[in-house]
């Protein structure tokens, strides 16, 4: 490993940027280093307290960029493994070229800091780079760590940071599966989990510089746009530069374990301490506290720490209470709420996790019983009568389950605690700061409004009573009544009796305007009859072959004859939408407009406060936070 340590250096600012681009171009033939390269291609970067700024990142970011894309005969030049940049004033203007180089060192970068910077995403601008800086870590399979602490985050960096990592890649089966498989308590005898002496102790990953994976580079969709590196000016050379990335990347061999866990569900470690975390930002960060596996299962599938600082930081972490791979701690905004909130959501994963565990403890107990040799050779040998396999596995599952009934009943009294902890959080933050405060509160109701206008079942006609009397539509007109009740017959003109010219009664008929020059004449149509009805100019009704049909082969009834689906798609996109509803709440969003009973449950809640009533919307539709699924 080559370390690219300036913390001693005397070049401060974009000038060093511009140092330690060179130096990294130097390692690209005919560069004075690049044999070295070749023989040591992974690098160490660390530029911490040296007032980098965004500027001088940007020309950091284009050597790293260029170098790493660099695949020569003998191999890549540049593997980026570390990269420090703590307090180097940097802002939200350096996560766009940071985005690109994270993607295109998905399977070798370890750790990453940004600590003590000035990253706050407050505009549209920044939240864009937000979310895109975040996506970039999509393909990341090797790292360990992301330190964001110290940086003023804001709540709307939380809330993106919620709505991403609900995105990302799912990980819950393969962990459950491989820590099944990789169980100490296993007897059984599988050629895959044995090693070189035929143990079968559980295997350790081990670390290696050479982290090309099978899939974290072929798919190179992931890497963003890193053209325009600042707001105002657009570079060509480095858009070249990742299409030339594009056409040249190769798929080296894959490693055993670590390809298996990608994104950030996967980072066992990410530092959010001192980063102004207040309540709302508390709510989004719950979520993925309760849904974010411990560090013990994660650290299994990234590369091991180095001794020294890098492991003892790792270690500080596991010693902060009540913070188990998210550390939050310390934050003086936090108030009482969003402390809460985060500690219910930490003992909601610890149950999560230990029910997993003593799932996997029955199965093996039961695979132990059922087929291990040796309890069939005791039973062989011993002459007394004993119970069978099948009854004593029964029995030890009979014990077990009742101790996770149990466990299950202190789990779910703990998540209805948990969910009205939130609860008090979303309604404080309705009250105060109202829905235009969230991107998903204020995407789901611009919804609702377009699609009830749109959408809504016309109301039914209301049936005539038992009485039989008529609808007032259904009544006959009356005849007008003289003074005795009964109705006046008025005397007909006689017809037959003709009228005089100049008489008064005679009708006066209408004179017709003048017939256009183009409208067809009596004498016109009569002309036609021999002729076509195309050649005539006569369009014929569009076929119904092309109107959407639903499963049952009948249109639709909502307009267009379009489904649901399609609706849906078309109300979110014209609202901005797409991105932040998935698809579960823009068809719950769809079936709250169309139903006119919602109408009479919006209705019970006008007595109450603005903010209940649009926390009762929210909750209908199930929009009020971003779904984080296994």
């Amino acid at each position: 490993m080559v370390k690219f340590h300036y913390v001693n250096r005397k070049s401060e600012g974009p000038k060093l940027g511009q140092v330690v681009g060179k130096d990294l171009l130097k390692r690209i033939p005919p560069g004075p280093n690049y044999k070295a390269a070749i023989r040591d291609p992974v690098v160490d970067i660390d530029i911490s307290g040296k007032a980098l700024s965004d500027e001088g990142l940007q020309e950091v970011a284009k050597a790293l960029i260029t170098s790493m894309i660099y695949d020569g005969e003998h191999g890549k030049v540049v593997r980026l493994e570390e990269l420090c940049l703590r307090e180097s004033k940097l802002t939200a203007r350096c996560l766009r070229p940071l985005a690109g180089v994270i993607a295109l060192a998905a399977s070798d970068l370890r750790d990453l800091d940004l600590s003590g910077n000035s990253i706050c995403i407050i505009t549209d601008h920044q939240a864009a780079d937000w979310e895109e800086f975040l996506e970039s870590f999509a393909k990341c399979c090797t790292l360990r760590r992301i330190d964001l602490s110290g940086n003023a985050l804001g709540r709307r960096a939380f809330e993106i940071l919620a709505r991403v990592y609900g995105k990302s890649e799912p990980i819950d089966e393969l962990l459950t599966f491989e820590r099944s498989r990789l169980h100490p308590d296993s007897q059984a005898s599988s050629a895959d989990n044995k090693n070189g002496d035929g143990s079968l102790t559980p295997r350790t990953p081990k670390a290696s510089v050479v982290s090309d994976v099978s899939g974290c580079e072929d798919d190179w969709s992931i890497i963003p746009k890193v053209a325009q590196f600042n707001h105002h000016e657009s570079s060509e050379e480095m858009e070249n530069m990742v299409q030339h990335a594009r056409r040249s990347s190769t798929v080296a061999a894959p490693f055993d374990l670590y390809p298996k866990t990608r994104g950030l569900r996967s980072i066992p470690y990410l530092v959010f301490a001192n980063t102004s975390t207040n309540d709302n930002c508390a709510l989004h960060l719950s979520y993925i506290v309760e849904n974010h596996h411990n560090p013990h299962h994660l650290l299994h599938y990234v590369p091991l720490a180095k001794a020294g600082l890098p492991a003892q930081q790792l270690e500080a972490y596991n010693q902060i209470e009540g913070c188990d791979g998210i550390i939050y701690r310390p934050n003086n905004a936090l108030g009482n709420a969003g402390n809460k909130v985060l500690e219910l959501a930490e003992l909601a994963r610890n149950d999560t996790s230990e029910a997993e565990e003593m799932t996997i403890q029955v199965n093996f107990q039961e695979l132990d019983i059922l087929g291990s040799p040796l309890a069939a050779g005791r039973q062989a040998s011993d002459a007394r009568p004993s119970l069978s396999p099948l009854a004593v596995t029964n029995r030890r599952k009979s014990i077990v389950s009742a101790d996770v009934g149990e466990q299950n009943n202190h789990a779910a009294s703990r998540a209805g605690e948990l969910h009205r902890a939130r609860s008090r959080i979303e309604g404080d933050v309705l009250r105060d700061f109202g829905p235009q405060s969230n991107d998903l509160w204020r995407s789901s109701l611009k919804m609702l409004s377009v699609s009830r206008v749109i959408l809504l079942e016309p109301k039914k006609p209301r049936e005539a009573k038992a009485t039989g009397k008529l609808r007032r539509s259904e009544r006959k007109p009356l005849a007008p009544q003289n003074g005795f009740g009964r109705a006046t017959a008025f005397p007909r003109h006689p017809l037959s009796t003709p009228l005089a010219p100049g008489n008064p009664n005679q009708p006066i008929i209408p004179k017709l305007p003048h017939r256009r020059k183009n409208s067809p004449d009596v004498s016109d149509l009569k002309m036609t009859r021999g002729i076509s009805r195309t050649e005539a100019g006569i369009t014929e009704p569009p076929p119904t072959s092309h109107i959407p049909q639903n499963d049952n082969g009948y249109r639709s009834p909502l307009p267009g004859g379009l489904d649901e689906r399609l609706w849906g798609r078309i109300i979110s996109l014209a609202c901005g939408c797409s991105g932040i509803l998935n698809a579960a709440q823009v068809s719950a969003v769809i079936k709250w407009a169309r139903d006119r009973s919602s109408l009479k449950r919006e209705m019970e809640a006008l007595g109450k406060a603005e903010s209940a009533q649009i926390w009762r919307v929210l909750e209908g539709t199930g929009c009020l936070a971003y779904e984080i699924g296994g």
